[in-house]
């Protein structure tokens, strides 16, 4: 990113991206696999290039998870936990983090950026 010109604007960048980011580990349950999205965690898919992070979001009573369909594969604040040593790792970098609450009551939007500042990430 530190090569791109300063003039450069967000809409005239082609920014690679996951969809379902959340969803590399369906290892602990067989009927899960269709809801599996991608391979690697989402530091690995930082380091592999991508710069745009789908989270789809479950309200759990007690933490915000990332899931598809029926199923949570992590929760945010481990996903928010990679981001950020992603970007101390490489200070010139940026990320595009991008949500769709899936289930639960109510608008998470406080909950979420309160997290994001708990693992080190800025709103």
């Amino acid at each position: 990113m530190n090569r791109l010109s300063n003039n450069l604007i967000v809409s005239q960048a082609s920014i690679p991206g996951t969809h379902d980011s959340g969803t590399f580990d369906c290892s602990w349950y067989q009927a899960c696999d269709s809801s599996q999205c991608q391979s690697w965690n989402i530091y690995n898919q930082l380091r592999a290039g991508i710069r745009y992070l789908d989270l789809r979001i479950d309200i759990r009573s007690d933490y915000l998870a990332l899931g598809h369909g029926p199923y949570q594969f992590m929760a945010l604040h481990d996903a928010l936990r990679d981001v950020a040593r992603f970007l101390r790792e490489n200070p010139s970098e940026f990320v595009i983090l991008a949500y769709q609450v899936n289930s639960g009551d109510g608008d998470p939007s406080a909950r979420i950026i309160q997290e994001m500042r708990d693992n080190g990430v800025s709103a």
